[in-house]
């Protein structure tokens, strides 16, 4: 071959090869189009194999679902998201807590065929009655799914005046009892809700508590009026004198101040005043005390059971009426509480 063969043979085929390079370097017309229109939001560009390529979004880059696909996988709201309640909606959310605290109010009735059970009752002059107590406090609640429970701090007063003797004692231990005992309660109350609409339920339930006694106890001998059969208060030792009655002796507590058996027994007058120092600073009220003749002082409070209806006009209100059997009476009231 000449050499000037071999020249043309040598051009040619760096011709094709430089052609042949640039012809693989560029995208096809389809390509160029799909490529431009995955840019614009379209399909998504192609990859060298032409099949089409996944653009991976942030969120999913770090292993994370979108809310949009979260909403997609779970058929609801996305998961951690909560919807904003109307601040007037009474409707109580499941899995949602709710708290509110307010005031208590509440009435205690002793009924005699109670007091009867444990002593003898009589009702003379002076008498209360069945008496009726009064209790005020504050309260403070979380509720959940229907399950509530309640923290109570409330003061209750026993106040009474009556005549009672021992259960079964005889005729002349009749005595006049004056109470201005009050007892200041710690109690919490467990309840189930019975939802009847989105602002009233009925709540079941049971509450224990506690309270330490104040105030005193006073006792005063009695005697019966033979013509009338009325109980009256004896003014004294012997003041006046009928059969037992007014017994001429004075009870006196012990040196550790129990009215047990190593009191002196006698007549009972806690009020009255013998001008004594020494017998006066021994005699006084009912003192306070676990045992024979002492006022206790710690009070259990038991409701078996607690029922309250509850109206819920806006979500931060709740108005309560209620009423229980707390083993020696009834009790009933209502509160008022505001939410958070």
């Amino acid at each position: 071959m000449r050499w000037n063969e071999l020249k043309e043979v040598i051009l040619a085929c760096f011709v094709f090869l430089v052609a042949s390079a640039s012809a693989q370097g560029q995208p096809s017309a389809a390509g160029s189009s799909q490529g431009s229109a995955g840019t614009s939001g379209g399909a998504p560009p192609l990859a060298p194999d032409n099949r089409p390529t996944r653009v991976i979004r942030s969120d999913e880059s770090e292993g994370k679902l979108s809310d949009e696909q979260a909403v997609a996988e779970e058929g609801g709201k996305p998961k951690g998201l909560t919807t904003k309640q109307d601040p007037l909606d009474p409707t109580e959310i499941e899995d949602v807590s709710y708290y509110h605290f307010g005031g208590i109010l509440r009435g205690v009735v002793v009924p005699t065929f109670i007091q009867q059970i444990f002593v003898d009752y009589s009702s003379g002059q002076g008498s209360t009655g069945e008496p009726l107590n009064l209790g005020v406090g504050g309260y403070f609640n979380w509720r959940k799914n229907g399950l509530g429970v309640t923290l109570e701090v409330w003061h209750l007063g026993f106040y009474a005046k009556g005549y009672y003797k021992g259960k079964n004692d005889g005729e002349s231990e009749w005595e006049f009892v004056e109470s201005d005992l009050s007892v200041l309660f710690g109690s919490f109350l467990i309840s189930w809700a019975v939802n009847v609409a989105s602002w009233f339920a009925i709540d079941i339930g049971f509450g224990l508590g506690f309270g330490g006694v104040l105030g005193d106890l006073w006792r005063t001998e009695a005697w019966r009026d033979n013509a009338t059969g009325r109980l009256n208060v004896c003014n004294g030792p012997g003041m006046p004198m009928s059969g037992d009655y007014c017994e001429n002796s004075l009870e006196l507590r012990s040196s550790a101040g129990r009215l047990d058996d190593a009191r002196q027994r006698g007549g009972t007058y806690q009020r009255h005043k013998t001008g004594d120092p020494a017998q006066d600073s021994r005699n006084g009220p009912n003192p306070h005390y676990f045992g024979s003749g002492g006022v206790p002082p710690i009070f259990f409070w038991v409701d078996l059971p607690r029922i309250a209806l509850r109206f819920k006009p806006i979500r931060h209100l709740e108005l309560i009426l209620n009423g229980g059997y707390n083993l020696y009476g009834f009790n009933f009231g209502g509160a008022v509480g505001l939410g958070f």
